[in-house]
């Protein structure tokens, strides 16, 4: 019993890792866009989600589309 309880809780704390590194990884990348641009706002924490809020309104569309691509990039080739 001891030993399936410290599986199960490898394997929890494992996914949260993963969960918490993909956050990091995916949402640093829009920061460190956002912040080059000079359009950051703030971070938001929505429920299980977070979200980087940025002034997109001054960016061109070429900008706008790396802002939004840069996450998907990044956790990709992670």
């Amino acid at each position: 019993m001891k030993e399936r309880l410290s599986t199960n809780s490898r394997k929890w704390f494992g996914l949260i890792c993963a969960i918490l590194l993909y956050y990091i990884i995916h949402e640093g990348s829009h920061v460190i866009i956002a912040l080059l641009y000079g359009v950051f706002e703030k971070v938001r924490i929505l429920g299980l989600g977070v979200q980087v809020v940025a002034n997109t309104e001054i960016l061109t569309d070429f900008q706008t589309a790396i802002f939004c691509v840069v996450g998907s990039i990044s956790t990709h080739y992670w």
